[in-house]
C-alpha cells in the first residue's frame, strides 16, 4: 500500500485523461465491501495463533519487496514529467523511508538468521512499524496541504530538486529512527506480552493510526474520482487500515495476522496491475496516435497546404496510374491546367490571409465543376484536373468552358468584391504525350499560351507550342550570354526637321547580332527579355552605351540629342534613376542631350515610384517623350499630368495618313493636342513622299522613317549627319 501514494503522483500526468466508468466504480465498491467482510470474518474466526511457516513468510516478504521495488522503478521513470510534483515527492519520500525501514526489519531474528543482524528485535521492529505505518495517512494529509500551497505546480527542474531533497530527508529520518530504536530499545514501552499487544498499543497507538487512516479516506473520497488511480487509491488506504487493525488484534502468525498482511500484498498488486493496465492503454493510445500522425503526415505530404487538394506529386502519381489503365483499355486521358490570370496583383492587394481564403473558394468552385474528377493544386494559383475514360477533347473543352465561366463570377475577399479570370491549357494522351510529367508539361504550355494571348480562354496543346517553348528557353539562355559576348548593337535612326530638312536628333534602337539567327530586331527578343528579367541589365547596357556615344559625338563637334527607349519594367526599377544620373556624370554629358522615351502604359501608372522617377528625371534635365501615342491606354488626362516634352505619333496612323480620312483626322487631332500643350510632335514610320506631304500640310514639324534613313550604326550615322558623300543632302532633298 505504500506505493499507492506515489503512483498517484505518477498517474497525475500519465493517466489524467483515463476516465472512470460507472461499472468501475461499482467494482471498487464491491471490493471494498468484500475486504471489510473478509477482515470481519477473519477477526471472528481466525484469531488462534499458528505456527511460523518459513515458506509462506518468505513468499510474503518477497512479494512485498518485489511490488515495492517495481513501484520505485515506475516512480523514477515518471516523476520528473509529473505536474503533481507535491504528490510524487511525498510518495517518493514515504516510499524510500519505508524501503529503508523494511530493509532493517528483514534483519529481524529468525528471518535470515537465528540471531538476526544490527540488533534488531521484536520490540524495535514493531516500534518502527508503528511510526512508519502512521506516516502513510500523514503523508496523504501533507500532500493535500501541499496541493493548496505554491508547491503544487513546479517546473521539471524544481520537481527534481524537490524530489532529491525529500529523498535525502526521508532517508536521513528513517536512518535516525533505526538508530534510535536500536540503541534505546530497553527504554521503549513494552509493546508485546505473552498473549499479544499491550493495552497501550491497543488503546492509544492503534486508534491514532486508524484516525489518521480515516482522515485520509475522507480526503480521498470527498470528490468523485475521475481517473483510474483516483478510484483505487482509497482501496489501498482501506487495506492499510485493515492491515493495521488485524495485525494488532490478531496474534502473530494467526489467520487474522496473515489476512492482514495479505491485504497489504493485495493492495500493492492491485495498484501495480492498475498502473500496468493503464500503461498498456497508454501504449495503445500512443500507437493509435502514431498511426494517426503517420496518416496526417502522409496527407500533408500529398496535399496542398492552402487548398487541401492533392499536390503536384500526388496528382502525378494518380495520373501515372490512370495512364496505365488507359493504355490497357486503349482509352484517352486528358489533363487540364488552370492558371489564374494576374493573381499576384490580387495577392498583393488583399494580403496573404485573404488571398489564401480566395484560393480555397476557387478550389471549391473547380471541384464543383469537375463533378468528382480528380482535382489537384500544382502550387500557388495553378490547378490540375484529370479526365480519364471519356471523350477527352469534347469533355475537356466543355469542362474548361464551365470552369472559366465559374471562375469569372465575383468573389468577396478581404472586405471587397474581387473579379478573376483564368487561362486553361489542355493536353491529351497519348497524342500529346505518353508520360505523366510530359503530359503535365504540355498542359502547362497550353495554359501559358492562353495567358500570353490575353487570358480568360482555353488552348489545346500542339507540337508547335513545344517548339516555341524550346525556342523561348534557348533564346533566354542565348540572351543571358549575349551581354558577356557583346552581341548587342545600337543603331541610330535620324529624326528630321521637316521644314529645314536637317537631322535634329536620333532614336537609339537595339539590335542583337545573334550567332546563329543573324541580326535580330527588338521585336524578336525584347518581349522575352521583359518576361525573363533580362530587360533591366540589357537596358542598363543600352543607356551606358548611348551616353558614351553621344559624348564622343559631342567631343567631335556634333552635339546630337538621342532618345533611348525604356521599358516599363526597366523604368519601374528603383535603381533606374541612379543608373541614368551615374552614366551622365561618368561621361560628363549634359542631360539635355538624352531623351527617355516611355510607353503609354506608364501614363496610367500612378504608383509613387513611377511618379517620383519621372519628376526626378525632369529635374535632372533629361528629356521625356511619350512613344507610340494613341495606341495604348493613355487618355488625354493622363498625358496632361506627365512631365513630358514630346510625343511620337504611332506609325499605325502615319501609314494610311495619305489615303485614309480617318487616320488623317486622327493625326491632325494629335498635332493640335500637342500644340495646345506645347509638346513637340514627331511622326514615326514615314516611308513615302505622300505621307511626308500630308504631315507637312497638317503642321507636323519632325519625322523619322525609312524615307530619310534606316537605323544606322554609330559611324554611319555620323557620316550621314555630316553629309559625307552627299548621303544626308541627297536623302533630304529627295524627300
Amino acid at each position: 500500500m505504500i506505493f499507492s501514494l506515489h503512483l498517484k503522483g505518477i498517474a497525475s500526468l500519465t493517466f489524467a485523461s483515463a476516465t472512470v466508468t460507472q461499472g468501475q466504480r461499482r467494482i471498487a465498491v464491491r471490493i471494498a465491501v468484500a475486504m471489510a467482510a473478509v477482515a470481519l470474518a477473519a477477526s471472528l474466526l481466525g484469531r488462534t495463533p499458528g505456527s511460523v511457516d518459513p515458506g509462506v513468510l518468505a513468499a510474503l516478504v518477497g512479494v512485498v519487496t518485489v511490488t515495492e521495488l517495481l513501484s520505485a522503478l515506475l516512480l523514477f521513470h515518471q516523476y520528473i514529467e509529473s505536474r503533481a510534483t507535491w504528490l510524487a515527492a511525498v510518495g517518493a519520500g514515504y516510499f524510500f523511508s519505508g524501503l529503508f525501514i523494511i530493509g532493517y526489519l528483514l534483519t529481524f531474528p529468525h528471518v535470515f538468521s537465528p540471531s538476526g543482524y544490527f540488533g534488531a528485535n521484536e520490540q524495535t521492529a514493531l516500534s518502527l512499524w508503528c511510526v512508519w505505518h502512521a506516516g502513510f495517512p500523514l503523508a496523504m494529509i501533507a500532500a493535500a496541504a501541499m496541493k493548496r500551497s505554491s508547491l503544487y505546480e513546479r517546473s521539471p527542474k524544481s520537481a527534481a530538486t524537490t524530489l532529491v531533497a525529500i529523498l535525502a530527508a526521508s532517508t536521513l529520518t528513517a536512518a535516525a529512527c533505526v538508530y534510535f530504536f536500536s540503541r534505546y530499545a530497553a527504554a521503549l514501552p513494552t509493546l508485546l506480552n505473552d498473549r499479544g499487544f499491550t493495552p497501550l498499543m491497543v488503546g492509544a497507538v492503534l486508534p491514532l493510526v486508524c484516525v489518521l487512516d480515516v482522515l485520509a479516506l475522507l480526503m480521498l473520497t470527498r470528490s468523485r474520482p475521475s481517473t483510474t488511480v483516483e478510484l483505487w487509491l482509497p482501496i489501498a488506504v482501506l487495506a492499510s487500515m485493515l492491515d493495521a487493525v488485524m495485525g494488532v488484534i490478531g496474534q502473530r502468525y494467526s489467520i487474522v495476522w496473515y489476512v492482514g498482511k495479505s491485504f497489504a500484498v493485495t493492495s500493492s498488486s492491485i495498484m501495480v496491475t492498475v498502473f500496468l493496465t493503464e500503461l498498456a492503454a497508454m501504449a495503445r493510445a500512443l500507437a493509435r496516435s502514431n498511426r494517426e500522425l503517420h496518416a496526417l503526415s502522409e496527407h500533408v505530404a500529398k496535399h496542398d497546404a492552402v487548398t487541401d487538394l492533392p499536390n503536384r506529386r500526388h496528382f502525378e502519381e494518380q495520373l501515372r496510374e490512370a495512364l496505365v489503365r488507359a493504355r490497357e483499355r486503349n482509352a484517352l486521358t486528358a489533363v487540364l491546367h488552370v492558371n489564374l490570370d494576374r493573381f499576384g496583383t490580387v495577392n498583393e492587394a488583399l494580403g496573404t490571409a485573404a488571398a489564401d481564403e480566395l484560393l480555397r473558394e476557387i478550389a471549391r468552385r473547380i471541384q464543383s465543376s469537375a463533378r468528382g474528377r480528380l482535382v489537384g493544386c500544382a502550387g500557388g494559383d495553378e490547378f490540375l484536373i484529370l479526365l480519364s475514360e471519356v471523350d477527352p477533347e469534347i469533355g475537356a473543352s466543355t469542362l474548361a468552358t464551365a470552369i472559366l465561366a465559374k471562375l469569372r463570377q465575383s468573389y468577396f475577399a478581404g472586405g471587397q468584391r474581387v473579379f478573376l479570370s483564368a487561362s486553361v491549357g489542355i493536353a491529351i494522351a497519348p497524342s500529346d504525350a505518353q508520360k505523366a510529367d510530359e503530359l503535365l508539361a504540355a498542359a502547362a504550355t497550353g495554359a501559358d499560351l492562353a495567358r500570353r494571348d490575353g487570358g480568360n480562354q482555353l488552348r489545346f496543346y500542339c507540337s508547335t507550342m513545344h517548339d516555341a517553348a524550346v525556342a523561348r528557353i534557348t533564346m533566354e539562355a542565348d540572351m543571358r550570354a549575349a551581354l558577356r559576348r557583346r552581341e548587342f548593337r545600337i543603331a541610330y535612326q535620324p529624326i528630321v526637321d521637316i521644314v529645314t530638312r536637317r537631322v535634329v536628333s536620333a532614336e537609339a534602337l537595339l539590335r542583337w547580332q545573334h550567332p546563329r539567327l543573324g541580326l535580330l530586331p527588338p521585336d524578336a527578343f525584347i518581349p522575352a527579355a521583359e518576361q525573363n528579367g533580362m530587360m533591366v541589365p540589357i537596358g542598363a547596357w543600352v543607356l551606358e552605351t548611348v551616353v558614351a556615344q553621344v559624348r564622343r559625338w559631342r567631343d567631335n563637334g556634333m552635339a546630337m540629342p538621342v532618345a533611348v527607349n525604356v521599358s516599363v519594367r526597366e523604368f519601374q526599377d528603383p535603381a533606374f534613376y541612379d543608373r541614368l544620373s551615374a552614366a551622365l556624370c561618368r561621361h560628363s554629358l549634359e542631360p539635355r542631350l538624352i531623351t527617355i522615351e516611355i510607353t503609354e502604359s506608364l501614363a496610367i501608372d500612378d504608383s509613387k515610384q513611377t511618379q517620383q522617377t519621372l519628376a526626378r528625371c525632369r529635374e535632372l534635365g533629361v528629356g521625356l517623350s511619350l512613344d507610340d501615342f494613341g495606341t495604348s491606354y493613355a487618355c488625354l488626362a493622363n498625358v496632361k499630368r506627365l512631365p513630358i516634352g514630346a510625343l511620337k505619333i504611332d506609325r499605325g496612323f502615319v501609314r494610311d495618313v495619305a489615303t485614309s480620312r480617318t487616320d488623317a483626322a486622327i493625326v491632325t487631332a494629335i498635332l493640335g493636342f500637342a500644340k495646345s500643350l506645347e509638346l513637340t510632335a514627331i511622326a514615326e514610320g514615314v516611308e513615302t513622299r505622300e505621307q511626308l506631304q500630308c504631315l507637312r500640310t497638317a503642321g507636323c514639324a519632325y519625322a523619322q522613317g525609312y524615307l530619310f534613313a534606316r537605323a544606322l550604326p554609330a559611324a554611319e550615322f555620323e557620316s550621314y549627319v555630316r553629309g559625307d558623300g552627299g548621303g544626308n543632302t541627297a536623302s533630304l532633298a529627295s524627300a
